[in-house]
């Protein structure tokens, strides 16, 4: 071995009855450093010097056993076989590639991978068998050099307990003998030689940590004024950045749960939209005039309203990045056309007059549907879509205005009944009606552009 660990020596009168135990401890790791050494295998040097033989005067020559050199590592071992490892990959691939229609060739192939396999295994066994003693006395040398340093340590506590007060100086001499006997192994240097100058160090770390303690207790009100504001700086930069994630989580929420456009275009979508019940509950109205021709109409109507957040929500889910009203024109259509659905169905009987006389009498039916807008979204909006339109509806887009929310109408379904027969025409109901006359125009209407129209009336019969 390159680095061998020298056995210190001590007499009797130099050790008191604790630091005889840990040289016993370091007298055991020296003979085991030892046994281990001699388990190295040894090569026969010559020497150049010739020596001359006193009875014959004869010259001859001089041999000494040194160890020998420790194998190359597994690392190094596997940097050398790396080309031909590669060689061997590649040769192999061309096997397999001319091989794909010759079992012969594939069958030999893969008896040589094992064969290689195994060798490898074989080489790795026998190379770990080899560097086995070294690695032994490795593991016996920082042993020992463990044991001396200790050996040292508790020497020089015995000798200067005063120099021990702290547990820095403490540290510090220990660490001071560990760099001086490594220094001494690796100059070679004798037993002694490494005990004086283990000592030495100790002796000049314990006047270094004196001199340090010393230096501390004159200044002490400045270190601790030091601290003090360091420990508040500290606590301030803390603080600081606890702050500025909680203000950039708030400003994130916030962010997400605001509606992406301006008051003038939700406004506008928001009127487009009513704009648009108001032509349908203004077709209802007029529905005799602007489709006629039947001699009964029934009306089966829902209630026409919508709530303005819900709209807003589902258009900025929509349309997360920012929206203005032009783009929006279109999705307003479809959600418009999603919410209401209008039908009408005719049904002819056949009837007879006075002098039963047959005629055909026609029925219109005309059916309104509302789909309120928040049962929609699971059908317009995806999974992510919705959690947007949740945190919106949360939070109202983060613009909560009382007096611009609207209630959704209750869903309501009503059911008119509108007859002109050939004779002087009158208005009658049906059963599911109220009891007291009431015109189409009684039906709920939301929107700042709801357009009115005149009531409707009959004439007295």
């Amino acid at each position: 071995m390159n680095r061998k660990n020298p056995r210190l020596q001590f007499t009797d009168a130099e050790l008191n009855p604790r630091l005889k135990e840990h040289n016993r401890r370091a007298e055991k790791a020296a003979d085991k450093a030892e046994a281990a050494r001699k388990k190295i295998p040894k090569d026969r040097k010559k020497i150049k010097r010739r020596m001359v033989d006193q009875l014959s005067g004869k010259p001859r020559l001089r041999f000494e056993e040194v160890d020998r050199p420790a194998p190359s590592s597994s690392l190094s071992r596997a940097v050398h076989e790396a080309p031909g490892l590669a060689l061997s990959s590649k040769a192999h691939e061309k096997l397999r590639d001319a091989g794909q229609d010759n079992v012969g060739v594939e069958s030999a192939d893969t008896l040589l991978q094992s064969a290689e396999s195994g060798g490898h295994i074989l080489e790795s066994a026998c190379h770990s068998h080899k560097l086995k003693p070294y690695r032994a006395a490795a593991r016996a040398e920082q042993r020992l050099e463990k044991a001396n340093v200790n050996l040292l340590y508790q020497k020089q506590i015995q000798d200067h307990p005063q120099s021990a007060s702290n547990p820095f100086s403490r540290w510090r001499q220990k660490r001071a003998i560990q760099k001086r006997y490594a220094a001494s192994v690796r100059s070679g240097e004798s037993a002694a030689a490494t005990v004086e100058n283990a000592a030495r160090a100790a002796r000049n770390a314990a006047q270094r940590s004196r001199k340090t303690a010393a230096f501390f207790r004159r200044h002490g009100k400045g270190f601790l004024t030091a601290a003090a504001l360091f420990l508040t700086v500290a606590f301030l930069i803390s603080c600081v950045s606890s702050c500025m994630i909680l203000v950039q989580g708030g400003l994130s929420v916030l962010t997400s749960t605001t509606y992406p456009a301006s008051d003038t275009d939700m406004l506008g979508a928001e009127a487009a939209y009513a704009g648009m019940e108001a032509g349908l509950q203004f077709e209802l109205d007029n529905y005799e005039t602007l489709h006629g021709g039947y001699d009964e109409y029934v009306y089966v109507l829902d209630s026409i309203g919508h709530d303005p957040y819900v709209l807003t929500s589902i258009l900025s889910a929509l349309h997360p990045g920012g929206w203005t009203l032009e783009m929006v024109e279109d999705t307003l259509e479809m959600i418009f056309r999603q919410q209401y659905s209008l039908t009408e169905s005719m049904e002819t009987e056949t009837r007879y007059d006075s002098d039963r006389n047959p005629y055909d009498y026609t029925i219109c039916t005309v059916t309104l549907k509302n789909f309120d807008l928040s049962r929609l979204t699971p059908y317009l909006l995806t999974e992510d879509q919705l959690a947007l339109y949740a945190n919106y509806m949360k939070n109202l887009g983060n613009r909560p205005d009382p007096k611009a929310r609207i209630p959704t109408p209750p869903r309501k379904r009503t059911t008119l009944t509108m007859t002109y027969p050939r004779r002087p025409w009158r208005m009658r109901r049906s059963r599911q009606c109220w009891q007291k006359p009431r015109n189409i125009l009684a039906i709920p209407m939301s929107g700042a552009a709801a357009h009115r129209q005149p009531p409707l009336t009959a004439p007295a019969l």
